[in-house]
């Protein structure tokens, strides 16, 4: 994923304070009131440089998220996801509704797909400048933060909505790489970009990205989520609340865990709330990377080893969701799967025969002049 900090990058200049935000609240993550803290660096500049530096708009956008902000500020005004696919909306005739996460998620139509993409970013963006941004989108000039494996599909489309249908003066294409760089006053360093689909090392010299020497690998976001779930539905038990199936003793029956029980907002859930990495490392006598140890799969004496090296108190976290089938009930699934579920990321795929971030790393440093 790029990283927040990218909206800092190009400077700007002070507004007025009703002019920043409104009251209510965004659903994409992002908070809409413009944090009255970060005015101080756009008011900095003007004081630094004698004069008014223009303010721009900041689009920092991937395969599956998209974040808009002012330059100059911190952190991201908005936050929402991308969709791929399409239908009119019952009570809102003629707006596209979103029902699937992610630009190329599977099932993605092939035929006309730039033109599946410009409707997806003119629906998306016109609500970003209305709801959002508050202002008119030919005001600003606007600067795209892309990622060095961003689709040139996307790219293109972006541009056509942004100057046919937005009609935004001027379009700065940026690497997201330097940008990220540069907001820690560097100019030379290794840049590890983690995103939906995949990740991408890059090392960057004197704030020129070498491409030569970038490595990527398809272990991003996608992977963990698919590993998350896998080892969910294998691991876990469901256990309704009440009304549920009993056994012969009156204890409540436990249900294995299906895709019912399981929905992909839990996954998601799960992943920004709950997962962490586990800070004792695999054994090398598992191998390196492990063999058991794909994504959806964890095997043999590793599922022990997980089980034995836990640092959590409890050895079973419990989630409260809604089934549609068996009704309310108390998810359970081992605490390691929190523990060692990004283990895939650093490890890699080994069915796939997908290297992990930490082989990744290597190669690009090995590969850099």
């Amino acid at each position: 994923m790029f990283a927040e900090s990218n909206l800092g990058v190009l400077g700007g200049t002070s507004r007025s304070p009703a002019t920043v935000g409104s009251n209510s609240s965004s659903s994409g993550g992002g908070a809409l009131r413009r944090p009255l803290g970060t005015l101080g660096s756009s008011i900095g500049s003007s004081l630094l440089y004698g004069t008014a530096a223009e303010e721009k708009i900041v689009l920092d956008i991937g395969t599956h998220t998209l974040r808009v902000g002012y330059s100059g500020d911190a952190r991201p005004l908005y936050k929402t996801s991308l969709y791929s696919v399409f239908s009119h909306g019952d009570n809102n005739a003629g707006r596209l509704v979103g029902k699937s996460s992610g630009l190329f998620e599977e099932g993605h139509p092939n035929n006309n797909e730039e033109e599946l993409l410009e409707a997806l970013l003119v629906e998306q963006l016109r609500n970003v400048y209305r709801s959002h941004l508050l202002l008119d989108s030919k005001s600003r000039k606007v600067v795209v933060a892309e990622g060095a494996l961003l689709p040139v599909q996307v790219k293109r489309a972006l541009a056509r909505v942004l100057f046919y249908n937005l009609r935004v003066p001027m379009v700065s294409f940026y690497p997201g790489s330097v940008t990220s760089l540069m907001t820690c006053g560097k100019m030379v360093g290794l840049v590890v970009d983690c995103g939906h689909r995949s990740t991408a090392v890059m090392p960057v010299y004197d704030c020129r990205p070498l491409v030569s020497c970038m490595v990527s690998t398809p272990m991003g976001g996608n992977a963990l989520f698919r590993n998350l779930k896998q080892l969910v539905l294998r691991f876990g038990k469901f256990v309704p609340f009440g009304g549920g199936q009993t056994k012969k003793d009156g204890d409540v029956k436990e249900c294995a865990v299906d895709e019912l029980a399981l929905s992909d907002d839990t996954v998601r859930f799960l992943m920004t709330k709950l997962i962490y990495a586990s800070p004792i490392a695999i054994p090398k006598s598992f191998g390196r990377p492990p063999p058991g140890l794909s994504v959806g799969i964890a095997e043999g004496d590793l599922v022990e080893w997980f089980e034995s090296s836990i640092t959590a108190s409890n050895e079973v976290t419990k989630l409260t969701v809604d089934c549609p089938k068996n009704g309310r009930g108390s998810l359970m699934f081992p605490t390691w799967i929190r523990e060692r579920a990004a283990e895939i990321l650093f490890s890699g795929d080994m069915s796939e025969d997908h290297q992990g971030i930490v082989q990744s790393i290597v190669q690009s440093i090995a590969k850099s002049p």
